[in-house]
């Protein structure tokens, strides 16, 4: 560009006389220095864009193009340095100052802090006089500019990079442009993995994270500016937002007599607080304790354990304490925490539209199980299936009921019938009453807490046994071998033998048309710990071990005879009950042991390792020997990598409790102790070990997968007898 002359002289002649080669008196004229004068005609600087750190420096190279010389000496023609039109610049802009080592090149000095217009950027711009040495002639030539952008966040750049946030709270991210606030950038949020992953305000980047970790356990947030993205990731915990709403819950264990089973609901406000809760209670000490009122407070970690404190529990006692692991915030796994009473069960959230008084929500077949103690102090079962008609009656129309009480068992008992009605003291609270008659049982009196129309929790009322379980909607008719579709089962049953504590699991692939042809059994009775599994040095290879064996079906109300055993040895024999969902209560018939348990159609042979809850449960119904108590426990254990797993255990062991029991992470030598093995390709059985460091404690565990985020447990120690759920988090 070429400024004109400011001085009002530019139309003057300029003459220069001249006496060269002896020609005296001439003179050569010439307008604006002369024509043959040396002439600046253009300036180029370089680079042209460039990014630069605060505090930093960059060199930017002039090229002065001249006219009229032949002299190399003539290019270094000095140029001064502008930024934004400031000669030199200044602290905000950022400095330039030509280098000692050449007038055509600029040291530029980024400031110490981005400037705040034009997004960061700033323009540098180079200035000669057109006609150098001329005092006459102020004409100057500006060269092209060099836009440079100042500080680290070149471009967008979305900020935190990375976040935690609770479950149910909010993260506010934002954008810089060229390290300069933006707010035209647009948000969005994005997981490979699905699952609820929350919400965010497109234009403002609030982020509201769902109720519990997503799959994963974080979210890929995204801001866009015209063709620019920058992305951060938001890891999502548990918090105490992710225990909101009406919630049932029950457990079953011992207290310093004997058997002691608890069931209720409650209601959680998401911040910390049991706003309130009701709930009734059974056993050998205390008896019968019902519809006893409750509040209390709770905590939920980052990993999804917990504790409540309830204010004024069921059996007139105080201060209960409970844990509990989430594995998402409508389910979880839930441990009697107090050192005079032990416990494991379920946390289950409340379909809001089935907490009603009115009798038509339990409508429909139903099947049930239910254990404990009889008024002798014996271990006791019973399982069975009715109909309730929605208006308060269970007529005895193709109803059935299976007794075992201490071994001696009492099948198909047609007599079943019965009344119920909800609580209207007590609405919102899901809670009734019910009334269940047979030749076999005689008259028992319930208490039941709805988790949804398909599912209640059941708990006997009076002091003619001692009896607690769940209660689901029953497979629909047809009714025969189909019930037990072709398939996978994986299943656990615990109760009580004749020498303490038993469980047994495994997996049964059923025919669907009355066989089970193959399987695989474990089997812990008081100890003593019996497999059917081939395996090898950190392998759990397929075992055909099971079977055949037959089942027949009821064709009038769904009951199955199910028999298992190893080889062509069908001893085992079992009443199946199939649910609504496909799964299957199971109640043992012989006089091997009492036991109830589930049936679980399975989905996948292979559990997704990430972060895991383990609910873990003593069985057995002992009475005046607390010596002989089990170990209750929750945790939750990350099994994202092989090595270096973390988490924490809460354990329950009778006059101690532990919480928050630290995993072992490794011990010298050898691989980490806290283990989940790679489950087999036929059976999806597999081996885990959950290790603890207060108490110095090693559990022994087998697997059956029922799903990728689904498994049941069963304890492998000779010191413990443990059954159980695995399930994924996140």
């Amino acid at each position: 560009m070429i400024k004109r002359i400011r001085k009002s002289s530019w139309m003057a002649v300029l003459c220069t006389p001249l006496a060269v080669l002896g020609l005296a008196g001439l003179t050569s004229c010439g307008v604006f220095g002369g024509s043959n004068q040396i002439n600046v005609t253009s300036i180029a600087i370089t680079p042209t864009t460039a990014t630069v750190a605060l505090n930093t420096q960059l060199q930017i190279n002039a090229t002065v193009n001249l006219a009229n010389t032949t002299s190399t000496s003539t290019t270094n023609t000095a140029v001064t340095w502008y930024v934004n039109g400031t000669a030199g610049g200044s602290s905000s802009l950022g400095t330039i100052q030509s280098s000692t080592l050449s007038v055509q090149v600029g040291i530029y000095t980024a400031p110490a802090t981005t400037p705040t217009t034009n997004n960061g950027v700033v323009n540098i711009t180079a200035e000669a006089p057109q006609f150098p040495g001329s005092s006459t002639n102020t004409t100057t030539i500006t060269s092209n500019t060099a836009a440079i952008t100042i500080g680290a966040g070149a471009g967008l750049q979305i900020s935190p990079s990375q976040a935690s946030v609770p479950a149910g709270g909010t993260f506010q991210f934002s954008s810089t442009l060229n390290s300069v606030t933006t707010t035209a950038a647009t948000y969005t949020i994005s997981s490979t993995n699905g699952g609820d992953i929350g919400t965010i305000d497109a234009n403002t980047g609030l982020y509201t994270a769902p109720l519990y970790p997503p799959p994963g356990g974080s979210i890929t947030v995204t801001a866009t500016s015209g063709t620019q993205t920058s992305t951060a990731t938001a890891v999502i915990t548990y918090s105490d937002a992710s225990l909101t709403g009406p919630f049932s819950f029950s457990y079953v264990g011992n207290n310093a007599l004997g058997y002691y089973a608890v069931a209720g609901s409650f209601v959680a406000d998401g911040n910390g607080n049991i706003t309130s809760g009701i709930a009734d209670s059974n056993g050998f000490l205390g008896g019968p304790s019902g519809g006893i009122a409750f509040t209390g407070t709770y905590q939920v970690s980052g990993d999804g354990r917990g504790t409540a404190v309830i204010s004024a529990g069921p059996g007139g006692s105080t201060n209960n304490q409970l844990a509990f692991v989430l594995t998402t915030n409508q389910h979880g796994y839930l441990t009697r925490f107090d050192k005079q009473s032990t416990g494991t069960g379920y946390i289950d959230q409340q379909n809001l539209n089935d907490l009603t008084t009115s009798p038509s929500i339990m409508n429909g077949p139903y099947v049930f199980e239910l254990q404990g103690s009889d008024a002798t102090f014996q271990q006791l079962a019973a399982a069975g299936r009715f109909t309730a008609n929605g208006a308060g009656t269970i007529p005895a129309t193709a109803t059935v009921v299976d007794f075992n009480d201490n071994g001696t068992v009492t099948a198909n008992d047609n007599t079943l019938h019965g009344t119920y009605k909800f609580d209207t003291a007590n609405p919102n609270t899901g809670r009734g009453t019910m009334t269940l008659t047979s030749t076999a049982i005689g008259a028992l009196n319930f208490a039941f807490y709805t988790v949804d129309n398909t599912h209640f929790r059941l708990i006997e009322t009076d002091t003619t046994d001692y009896l607690a379980g769940d209660m689901y909607s029953g497979a629909p008719a047809p009714f025969g071998p189909g019930n037990l579709v072709k398939g996978n089962y994986a299943f656990t049953v615990g109760g009580t033998s004749a020498t303490g504590g038993y469980a047994e699991g495994g997996v049964l692939t059923s025919d669907g048309t009355g066989m089970i042809t193959a399987g695989v059994l474990d089997t812990n009775n008081a100890g003593v710990y019996t497999t059917t599994a081939a395996t090898t040095t950190g392998t759990t290879t397929p075992a055909q071990a099971v079977g055949p064996c037959p089942y027949t079906s009821n064709t009038t109300n769904s009951r199955i005879d199910l028999t298992i055993g190893t080889g062509t040895t069908c001893t085992t024999i079992f009443s199946a009950y199939p649910t609504n969902a496909g799964s299957v209560l199971l109640m043992e018939l012989d006089s091997a042991a009492v036991a109830t348990g589930t049936a679980y159609q399975q989905t996948a042979v292979a559990l997704t390792k990430g972060s895991l809850a383990f609910g873990l449960g003593a069985q057995g119904v002992f009475y005046s020997s607390p010596v002989n108590y089990g170990q209750d426990l929750d945790a939750s254990v990350n099994f994202l990598t092989t090595v270096g797993n973390v988490g924490f255990i809460d354990i329950n062991n009778y006059n101690a409790v532990y919480p928050s029991d630290p995993i072992n992470t490794a011990v010298t030598g050898s691989t980490t102790p806290t283990q989940i093995g790679t489950a087999d390709s036929t059976f999806g059985r597999g081996t885990a070990t959950l290790s603890g460091q207060n108490p110095n404690v090693t559990f022994g565990l087998v697997y059956y997968v029922v799903s990728p985020s689904m498994s049941l447990l069963l304890g492998s120690d000779t010191t413990r007898t443990n059954a159980g759920n695995l399930g994924l988090q996140f």
